[in-house]
């Protein structure tokens, strides 16, 4: 691999007595990528090559004075990341660790996997146990009923979490030959947060490429969903659920990806948000609500907990709310404090190594170069109309009813 097709990033600070990094391996996907990557989720930093077993694994971890490794997936439109996160503590806290210690125990993880059919089959056993679980969660099984009913002919249907049949259906050979496809055309990011030396950086990215990557990137257009109208389906769970699926055009423009985060947040996903404070606390028509935005997706999604005896009246709330904000004086009056407390999370992430990393994977990932004070300034420059603007562009695209068990 080209050094020049990694794209990295050291940021280097004495702010933190361990080293952080993010690996992100990014490649198109489909249904059968997608199974075993979350295989893989499991199978990763548990088992590799000189590490047969989990004991051995551990003890070499402990003597690595507790490395942690692991493996996120996630899915950015048409195409899966898989992040490998591995945080150490620094070799001049140590006496007989040494920074090649920690990097040659990540490229043997990372490229001498140990796969068998034992293995294999455990980790098939406690994947399809985990999705069972998921799926009696009824929140989480509307979510995927709205995907896959959303999503035929578009990646979303590929954001499912029942992918049972597919799991069910791989063997050993199967993930050897995905991770080899992994390794060899998958694009690769990397940012390292620690007070490390630029030349101990550059040997992790020489190791790095000796291997052989190419650079992918997101399509940048998303479905033209249908207007589903209101869908509704029996399931023999204990609570009733429903989900408000809408859409907004592709955020290109940082100022409208900032306004719709403050517009989403006077909607539904901070604590005091109208939502809350209308249909649950003055209405008392849920259990629970609340709002979240997919800017990969360009969805903004609402969901509620609720008694089927109250439908209409909270279908009716949400969008009287949503009107009220784009009508009424509401948006001037809250904006403020809105701003206030994602001004607040800005600032207090640059405390946490993990927030500056995923800040600055966000920038490598985007190919943008944007600094935490000029995020600070578009949150600060948004005004009630962009806001409202932002409101505006929302479409209704379905509206999903799980019901459960309770009569209506």
């Amino acid at each position: 691999m080209k050094e020049e097709n990694i794209k990295s990033l050291l940021i280097k600070t004495s702010k933190f007595k361990h080293v952080n990094m993010i690996l992100r391996f990014v490649l198109p996907y489909d249904h059968k990528d997608y199974a075993l990557s979350q295989m893989l989720g499991y199978v990763f930093g548990i088992y590799a090559q000189k590490y047969p077993t989990k004991e051995v694994m551990r003890a070499k971890k402990d003597y690595l004075y507790a490395a942690s490794l692991s493996l996120d997936i996630s899915l950015k439109r048409d195409i899966i990341c898989l992040d490998v996160n591995y945080t150490f503590l620094n070799p001049k806290y140590t006496k007989d660790v040494t920074f090649k210690d920690y990097t040659n125990f990540l490229i043997e993880c990372l490229f001498e996997p140990y796969f068998d059919d034992k293995i294999i089959n455990e980790v098939k056993f406690n994947l399809l146990a985990n999705i069972s679980r998921q799926l009696d969660k009824p929140e989480v099984f509307a979510y995927d009923r709205v995907l896959s009913l959303a999503g035929e002919g578009n990646f979303l249907g590929f954001k499912k979490l029942d992918i049972s049949k597919e799991i069910e259906s791989l063997n050993t050979l199967d993930l050897e030959s995905f991770y080899k496809k992994l390794l060899k055309e998958a694009s690769i990011y990397l940012v390292l947060v620690g007070d490390l030396k630029g030349d101990e950086f550059d040997d992790l990215k020489d190791k790095l490429s000796d291997h052989s990557f190419n650079m992918y990137h997101m399509t940048r257009k998303i479905p033209d969903l249908k207007d589903f109208g209101l869908i509704e389906e029996d399931k023999d769970l204990s609570q009733s659920t429903l989900l408000m699926y809408y859409q907004f055009p592709l955020c290109e423009d940082f100022k409208k990806r900032v306004a719709m985060m403050l517009a989403n947040g006077l909607l539904g996903s901070m604590p005091s948000s109208l939502l809350f404070d209308d249909v649950r606390e003055k209405r008392g028509y849920c259990y629970s609500i609340y709002s979240s935005v997919n800017y990969y997706d360009s969805s903004l999604l609402i969901y509620s907990a609720i008694s089927l005896k109250n439908k209409e009246a909270i279908i009716s709330a949400i969008q009287e709310d949503l009107s009220s904000l784009i009508e009424s004086d509401f948006v001037k009056e809250h904006l403020k404090m809105v701003k206030e407390y994602y001004t607040n999370q800005l600032l207090s992430s640059d405390d946490y190594a993990s927030s500056i990393l995923s800040f600055n994977l966000n920038n490598l990932f985007l190919n943008r170069r944007l600094s935490p004070q000029e995020y600070l300034k578009y949150i600060n420059d948004c005004d009630e109309s962009s806001t409202k603007e932002a409101l505006k562009s929302l479409q209704l695209k379905m509206i999903y009813c799980l019901r459960g068990k309770e009569s209506a």
